[in-house]
């Protein structure tokens, strides 16, 4: 039956290995760490990644606010229009 079992690409079922067992054991009774270490390691990731955003967007606004106040300021530099030219 095995034989046939292995022929067909289907695995007979085995019983796990004393090794098997406690890797399995200390995988579970290890999952509270790994887990809080993954959580841990994803906060990281989404709080650099929330700062790269805000950096971006204020470092855009603050240049959208120099040019506007030197649009501003040259625009009050310059002398007004001759009268025959209006």
């Amino acid at each position: 039956m095995n034989e046939e079992a292995s022929a067909n690409g289907i695995k007979a079922q085995t019983t796990p290995t004393p090794n098997e067992e406690s890797l399995l054991a200390s995988a579970l009774c290890g999952s509270d760490d790994l887990l809080r270490a993954s959580l841990r390691e994803e906060e990281r990731r989404r709080r650099w990644r929330r700062l790269f955003v805000f950096t971006l967007i204020g470092g855009i606004v603050m240049t959208m606010a120099v040019i506007a106040a030197l649009a501003g300021f040259l625009t009050l530099a310059t002398p007004p229009p001759a009268q025959g030219e209006v």
